[in-house]
């Protein structure tokens, strides 16, 4: 499996994260520094500018709105159960998670990170079928870089990192990572999905951050709620442009379609 732009070779583009640094760190960060910000600085920064792209005042919580004609509760077993209402017309917001101490101690680092749903087949030649990153998704990375950019009235620049590493450089400083999970606020049954996933809090996000396709890296911090850079040796990636996006391919040997 290969990634192809020009004179660009990617292997595994399906394990390879990606992050968009302003210009002042893009030569730190192709060395392999790499910044963790207390989740609480993401949680004030709506808070205080509104701004929903990078902050996000429930990072670290889950959030469960839930609107009902009659909201009542009764007793198991009873023929004709008494109902003691709780609420007609109900608006329930329903919060849990970090508190502002556990989120001030807690460093992450966010790249993103594309599937497979997010290319398109264009191509099949013998064995080998050509896949390109769906347009829609070409156009969501610009609009996030775009975004960013507008909040730190710097330029950003998109780092693809060697997945052959990647993981391995955090796992030999004992960071943990996982792929944020991104839920329906308005769905009643959220906490008992996860309750069974056991997924600790700072990895579940509302479906508005969806397009971020964000791969979370975590660290606790030395100084309580004081980003730090990281030296995370082993880490080796290329710089692409934005109109580099839409030249990527995605090339598949002996790829079948499972039903």
């Amino acid at each position: 499996m290969k990634l192809c732009t020009g004179k660009l070779l990617i292997r595994r583009i399906l394990e390879s994260p990606s992050k968009f640094f302003e210009d002042q760190y893009l030569d730190g960060a192709l060395q392999g520094n790499i910044y963790f910000g207390p989740i609480k600085q993401y949680a004030d920064l709506e808070k205080t500018t509104g701004n929903q792209v990078i902050g996000d005042q429930n990072e670290g919580k889950i959030v469960n709105n839930i609107v009902a004609a009659k909201v009542w509760i009764r007793l198991k077993g009873e023929t004709n159960p008494t109902q003691y209402c709780l609420g007609k017309n109900a608006n329930i917001r329903l919060v849990d998670g970090l508190n502002d101490d556990q989120l001030s101690r807690i460093g992450v680092s966010c790249f993103t990170f594309l599937s497979l749903n997010d290319f398109q087949e264009y191509k099949k030649v013998d064995n080998r079928t050509y896949f390109e990153l769906k347009p829609e998704v070409v156009q969501q990375l610009k609009q996030f870089v775009k975004d960013k950019e507008k909040l730190s009235q710097n330029s950003c620049r998109i780092v693809m990192f060697s997945p052959d590493n990647f993981f391995k450089a955090f796992e030999d400083q004992k960071l943990a990572y996982g792929l944020v999970h991104y839920y329906d606020q308005n769905d009643p049954l959220i906490f008992q999905d996860i309750q069974k996933e056991k997924l600790p809090w700072y990895f579940y996000k509302s479906k508005n951050y969806e397009y971020q396709r964000e791969l979370r890296i975590v660290s606790d911090l030395t100084i309580k709620n004081k980003g730090e850079v990281k030296k995370i040796t082993g880490l080796s990636g290329v710089e692409i442009s934005q109109n580099m996006l839409s030249e990527l391919v995605l090339v598949i040997d002996g790829f079948e379609k499972l039903d």
